[in-house]
């Protein structure tokens, strides 16, 4: 990933709004010895599950990655709500 689109894909406001719900959704689950959170799942559990890791790294790389496909998808559905009201 070039520079520019890491810029765009990760300093967005949406991407940041949605990066610091998650992390007040975030849990460290004791028993378990893993981070943990149930947002994604909350907002569509058709879709997404909740998201479990036994490191900080392993956890962040886990919500970066589904963040940027929730955006996307999000993006895409409006896209075609638009196009149906065309």
């Amino acid at each position: 990933m070039n520079t520019n689109n890491y810029i765009m894909k990760y300093h967005s406001s949406d991407f940041k709004e949605m990066l610091t719900e998650v992390l007040n959704d975030t849990y460290w689950y004791e028993n378990l010895g893993q981070f943990g959170t149930y947002y994604f799942w909350v907002k569509n559990s058709k879709e997404y599950k909740a998201i479990f890791a036994n490191t900080l790294d392993e956890f962040n790389k886990k919500i970066y990655e589904t963040i940027s496909t929730f955006l996307f998808n999000r993006e895409i559905k409006k896209t075609f709500r638009k196009r149906g009201k065309e």
